[in-house]
């Protein structure tokens, strides 16, 4: 049988939490699990262990693996984390990018330019990619894999929110801005894009979580 990776499964257990195919309270089989995603139990039971370390599942004793609830206040904070390092690794960009390094941002936006605006997980991939190039020029690889673990979740769990095609012109748009200011050299100029970036995307997170019970 072949195997997936568990960070493979982890995305893939995840996303079906994020789209109510799990919903809270649903126990996680790893037997099951290993059945729906083509694999064995040993990196399923791996990806579980993940996740329960990451507070999206709850293991016991005797009872295995359920869907922990993840109410507003966890996206919230969630949420505040991706906010806080996406400041963090945009000053830093701003300060230190290359021409190279710009040109992989070009890039990246020019491939998310080119996705309809109706196809909500390629966009999202886009829109991580493009903010990965901003992220790894800091250096810094924990604050990296700590921004990609937590910005994973989030998609994840924000994925029935709707997004709009006014949200994805106005995100392409502040894209723009922010590449203009690294283009610019003004630290201050991409500290507001970024700010007012977050904000968008924080408002339509909140409106989300509004909904959660």
């Amino acid at each position: 049988m072949p195997q997936r990776s568990d960070s493979s499964l982890h995305d893939l257990i995840l996303a079906d939490i994020g789209t109510g195919a799990f919903p809270f309270g649903t126990r996680l089989k790893a037997q099951d699990l290993a059945l729906r995603y083509g694999t064995s139990s040993i990196p399923v039971r791996e990806a579980l262990r993940q996740l329960q370390g990451e507070g999206i599942v709850e293991i016991a004793p005797n009872k295995g693996a359920t869907v922990a609830r993840v109410d507003a206040t966890v996206l919230r904070e969630i949420s505040e984390i991706v906010g806080l390092l996406h400041r963090h690794f945009t000053v830093s960009f701003a300060r230190y990018c290359s021409e190279a390094d710009l040109i992989d941002l070009e890039a990246a936006q020019t491939t998310l330019e080119g996705i309809p605006p109706d196809d909500r997980v390629a966009l999202e991939r886009a829109d991580c990619d493009f903010h990965a190039v901003i992220a790894r020029r800091c250096g810094n690889r924990r604050a990296y894999r700590l921004w990609l673990e937590q910005r994973r979740i989030l998609t994840a769990l924000s994925a029935p929110a709707p997004l709009s095609a006014t949200r994805v012109a106005a995100i392409i748009s502040e894209h723009r801005a922010l590449i203009a200011a690294f283009r610019a050299g003004d630290v201050e100029r991409a500290r507001k894009c970024i700010e007012r970036h977050v904000g968008n995307a924080g408002a339509i997170a909140r409106n989300h979580m509004a909904r959660l019970p």
